[in-house]
């Protein structure tokens, strides 16, 4: 007699069957038995995922070593050159990166996030129009930069230094810098007429990075760059 080949069974039936099969075994067997016949496909399932997660979140695997809130305008004015400062400071970009947010004057989240950034350890620079520079002020946790700056830099600084006082908080001194000047912005410029000025969170983990970017803006100013289009 010729032998009959069995019928194939349908997917879902399979699937049914091994669940139940599973079942039978108990939560100890059954993990066992498991583990045993479907390992392969569980650590496909778990690596797969994991690995496009990896790839597509290269920065994770590096160290930000320079996170800078920076007025929108300028940025958009100048990314390029943002860009190029991690060259300019040596970053090791396959370990380092820095990150530039750019925030709107007018945008009532930008002091928001300024205080969860500091009070998190994750802000090292603030660059802020004149409006939102002095709002910033308030928050009362920056470095004097009369005793911040190295010798050199606070000799090219010290007439565009910002002096801050505030009885009410009993906070007072020059807490932050006019880099308007260096971005080849004038006194007639609608956003920056009243200055454009950098301050530095005294709980910055990197505390070199902003006397570097400094040195950035006042070794190679970008007045030579033409300014972009905002997207």
């Amino acid at each position: 007699m010729a032998s009959q080949i069995p019928e194939k069974k349908k997917v879902s039936q399979a699937i049914k069957d091994e669940w139940a099969k599973i079942k039978a075994f108990g939560w100890k067997k059954g993990i066992d038995y498991v583990w045993f016949y479907y390992k392969h496909w569980i650590l496909l399932a778990v690596l797969v995922p994991l690995a496009i997660v990896i790839v597509s979140s290269g920065n994770d695997m590096r160290q930000l070593v320079f996170h800078c809130s920076l007025s929108g305008e300028a940025f958009y004015d100048y990314y390029a050159y943002f860009e190029e400062f991690d060259t300019y400071a040596g970053f090791d970009t396959e370990a380092e990166y820095s990150h530039v947010d750019p925030m709107s004057n007018i945008d009532t989240t930008a002091g928001q996030n300024h205080v969860n950034w500091i009070r998190t350890e994750q802000l090292d620079m603030i660059v802020a129009d004149a409006d939102l520079n002095e709002r910033t002020m308030r928050l009362g946790c920056f470095f004097d930069l009369t005793t911040y700056l190295p010798e050199d830099l606070l000799a090219e600084l010290e007439d565009k230094l910002y002096y801050y006082e505030n009885t009410e908080l009993g906070i007072k001194g020059y807490y932050a810098v006019d880099v308007s000047e260096y971005f080849g912005y004038t006194a007639d410029h609608e956003t920056y007429g009243d200055g454009l000025y950098v301050c530095i969170p005294h709980n910055t983990l990197h505390p070199d990075k902003p006397i570097a970017f400094l040195r950035y803006l006042v070794e190679c100013p970008p007045k030579d760059f033409v300014p972009a289009e905002t997207p």
